[in-house]
């Protein structure tokens, strides 16, 4: 991985440029000597360049009770390619909680090409804060399964950000809010019928 952390605290407060051929960022707990890590990380105060190499890998994983924050507060680009999943701890009694992530996008040239990946047996759950707007993209693969946001932050009317979406799964955000340009594609045979997943709005802000 490209960068693995465990415990702790770790703040980058001038960007993070990380291209791994496994994980760009790994973050799980570890019970070293009878106590449990736990690992909360930030990433701002500059451009973040996050990348895996590996095919349909991850640029993010967290799992466990800890958690990344990504450009939260700030408008630096941030570029992600590669999966971010979102995983439940194997150790300790972190092991029954699922990582965490709040993730920022908020600049035209900002993107992320990857899918969402959530622990595979609680697919109505995840610790995704997610803000996508004033151009920013998100472009999903086919491989893209079943999905739940927990909160979904939009831009302005004229400042929205997109969301390319793919695969068979559906896209459940459970708090929504602010404005976003969602496409699919369409089959070309039947050009009335658009190709992904259902996207499931449990809640969403007025305005």
């Amino acid at each position: 991985n490209g960068l693995e952390a465990h415990g702790g605290w770790i703040y980058f407060n001038k960007g993070a440029d990380i291209t791994s051929g496994a994980d760009a960022i790994h973050i799980e707990h570890k019970v070293v000597g009878g106590t449990q890590g736990q690992m909360d990380m930030t990433v701002k105060g500059g451009d973040i360049s996050l990348r895996t190499t590996a095919d349909n890998g991850n640029a993010i994983y967290v799992a466990g009770g800890n958690g990344l924050k990504l450009n939260v507060g700030e408008s630096n680009k941030v570029e992600i390619d590669g999966n971010v999943s979102l995983q439940k701890g194997t150790t300790g009694s972190n092991g029954t909680a699922i990582g965490s992530a709040a993730i920022n996008l908020n600049t035209q040239d900002s993107y992320w090409n990857g899918n969402l990946v959530i622990f595979a047996e609680d697919t109505g759950y995840s610790n995704l804060d997610l803000t996508l707007a004033n151009g920013a993209t998100w472009t999903q693969n086919a491989k893209q399964a079943a999905s739940v946001i927990n909160k979904f932050t939009g831009g302005a009317a004229d400042a929205a950000g997109n969301i390319f979406r793919a695969g068979e799964g559906d896209m459940t955000i459970k708090s929504y809010s602010g404005n976003t340009n969602i496409y699919y594609a369409h089959d070309e045979k039947t050009p009335t019928t658009m190709i992904g997943g259902d996207t499931i709005i449990n809640a969403a802000a007025s305005g």
